[in-house]
Order: structure tokens, then sequence, then C-alpha cells
């Protein structure tokens, strides 16, 4: 063959491959959160945060207490989960695969309830 078919040809393939997928790097942190008896638990703020960056991405748990956190350059990241009423829980040093998802499942243990009395009416005279 040619060196100019063999150009032709190398030319031909590499422009079949889409930018985006010749580029893609980025992972994926997903999974869901729970409570200490198994039930999952909507409405959790988790947080990553890069140390190396300072990337911080949030969001919030669905009605399956499941999340994703998306489009994360590779790296080591910190996680948080918080819920009013529970614990917070953090994790340090997760991985972030590149061009993968790392998958976890996150326990929130019950926290201290705060009791505060509220006193209210009038003081007889």
């Amino acid at each position: 063959m040619s060196a100019i078919r063999v150009l032709f040809l190398v030319v031909l393939v590499w422009s079949a491959v889409p930018p985006a997928a010749a580029a893609q790097t980025a992972g994926t942190i997903t999974g869901i959160v729970e409570d200490a008896s198994g039930a999952v638990l909507p409405g959790v703020a988790v947080t990553a945060r890069s140390p190396a960056t300072g990337l911080t991405r949030s969001v919030v748990t669905g009605a399956e207490g499941r999340f994703v956190l998306p489009s994360l350059a590779p790296g080591p990241y910190d996680l948080r989960a918080e819920l009013a009423g529970f614990k917070p829980q953090e994790r340090r040093g997760l991985d972030v695969p590149v061009a993968a998802t790392l998958n976890l499942t996150i326990t929130l243990q019950v926290g201290d309830l705060a009791i505060t009395d509220v006193v209210s009416g009038s003081v007889p005279v």
C-alpha cells in the first residue's frame, strides 16, 4: 500500500471518531444515601470538593435517595453528606477515576436533637 493511501486511511479513521469521545476523561461519583436501618433518605445535600483545584459540586438526593455528581476532573475528592437530624458523613480522599464511575453507599446516623423551649404569654402585674 502506498504512503498516500495509508495517510488517507489514518485521516479517515481519525475524522470518524467524535471529538467528545476522544476527549472524554471526566469521572462521576454516584450513589445512594440511607439511614442505619437501610431506608433511603431523600433531600440529603451531597457535596464533592477537590482539594487540588478547590472545585465544589453539590446535589440533593432524590426520592429514591440517589445522587449523581457528573463531569468531575479525575483525582481525589472529599465528599460530605448532610441532612437535618442526622450526623454529617464525610469521606476524604475518594479517587475519581478517568472516564469511569465511582459508586458509593453512604449511611447517615441519627444525630443529637436539640430541644428548644419557647415560652410566650404575659406576666400578671
